[in-house]
Parts: structure tokens; sequence; C-alpha cells
């Protein structure tokens, strides 16, 4: 496409409404795509700072869910328990049996209970790496210092079930401008502005954008998600049953 009708198509979708389907709705609900996307954009993330052991339950809780309605409502309400650090949600896992930590964090999935904890092993080691106390700062050193190209080689890229997307969301939830490249950002590139490519050169894809266009990758991303949430069809076979926890 043209640099002027990317352009114009970016006008398009930021100036629709957001739709109750679109991940930002219930934090933004009057707000338009473009608006809700660069108030989010200003600082990504609702909790890395203060409680970093919430941001990352809520990255693992978001592969292949729809986030609006089978993950935001248990970060809802783990925002109001204690949770906050990287050790008391270390110290959850290592006390609580496995059903217990399922009805605690909102998923009964033994994969993602598995990335979990062995994301949180792979912490430690980089913080014996790096020497560093601080839960965010650790994981903001980590997030600059990755490198997309060798992710399959990263400590926390090579961990198993855990794919670029989920790479580059760990790494925009701790301070890095990019893209995560799922499937609403692909198929809105795809419908909207005739792009198809692997998730390496989605990624390219958007930060080419964001240089045409003066919007960050962030902002970016978050455009392309909410429209495609909320005006796309989910499709059947990607709507998973999640384990409702009624405490």
């Amino acid at each position: 496409m043209q640099k002027e009708k990317i352009i114009n198509k970016l006008e398009e979708l930021r100036v629709l409404p957001l739709k109750s389907d679109s991940h930002l709705y219930v934090r933004y609900p009057n707000k338009t795509i473009g608006e809700a996307a660069k108030e989010e954009a200003k600082n990504y993330g609702r909790n890395q700072k203060e409680r970093p052991a919430i941001a990352i339950v809520e990255v693992v809780l978001s592969i292949n869910r729809k986030y609006a309605t089978h993950v935001e409502p248990h970060i809802i309400r783990l925002e109001k328990t204690d949770l906050a650090t990287f050790k008391q949600l270390e110290e959850k896992i290592n006390t609580y049996s496995r059903e217990q930590f399922y009805s605690y964090w909102g998923h009964h999935d033994s994969r993602k209970y598995g990335i979990m904890i062995n994301l949180l092993k792979a912490i430690n080691i980089l913080r014996d790496k790096y020497k560093i106390e601080d839960d965010y700062a650790l994981m903001n050193k980590w997030a600059v210092d990755a490198n997309v190209d060798k992710y399959s080689e990263d400590i926390i890229g090579s961990i198993r079930n855990v794919g670029l997307a989920t790479f580059q969301h760990l790494r925009m939830n701790f301070g890095v401008d990019t893209v995560k490249p799922d499937r609403q950002v692909k198929e809105v590139l795809k419908r909207e502005f005739g792009f198809i490519g692997s998730d390496k050169k989605t990624i390219l894809a958007v930060e080419q954008i964001s240089k045409i266009s003066g919007y960050s990758t962030i902002e970016l991303d978050q455009i392309f998600v909410n429209y495609g949430s909320g005006y796309y069809e989910t499709p059947k076979s990607e709507i998973k049953p999640s384990f409702v926890c009624n405490k």
C-alpha cells in the first residue's frame, strides 16, 4: 500500500468506537479505538511496576484466549488480592495444590501452569545473572536486551509453549515499544492492509507502519487488537471455555 493509503486506513480504524468485545472496552467504554489506544500506549499494561506478578499472570492467561471475557475478569479479581511480587507468586505455586492454583488464577490449564512454573525459574536465573532485586527493573532489563531474531535461544523464549507472540507480550508489559504478532494483529494487517507474513515479518511490518504514521508501535498494536477483537467475529474453533472462580 502507498503511504497515503496506509495513513488513511489507520484513521478509519482510529475513529471507530470500541465495541463490547474490544480488549479495552471495560477500561474505556465511551472512547474511540484511537483514543483508547493512545491512552493505553502512554503506560502500556496495568500492573507491571507496582505488581509485576499480576503482569506476568496476565500474559500467560492471555495465550489463545479472548482477553475481555476470559482474562480481564480474573486480572481484576487478582488486583483485589495482595499478589504483587514474583516471590509471592512462586510461594503460592509451591504451597497450593495444582487444583488450588487453578482456582486462584482462574484457568484450568496444565499447559499454562507449566509455562508459569518455567517462567518463574527463568526469572530466578535472570536475577542471579543481572543481580537486580526489583522485579520490574529485572524484567525491563531482560525485555530491552531480548533479541527477536534469536528469541528461540532466549532463556524465556526457549520455554516450551512460549511462542513469539507471548515473548513479545512480555516485552511490551515490561517497557519495550513493540508489537505482539497475534492472530488479531495479523488478521487486521491481512484484511485492511493486504499484508500476509510470518510473526517476525508482522513485527517488521508494524514497525514500518509506525515510521510511516508517527504512531508508536504499541499504539498501533492496540489499534489493531481492539479493532480485530471488536469488529471481527471470533472463529468458533478459537472460543475456549474458561474456568471461573467463584471466590
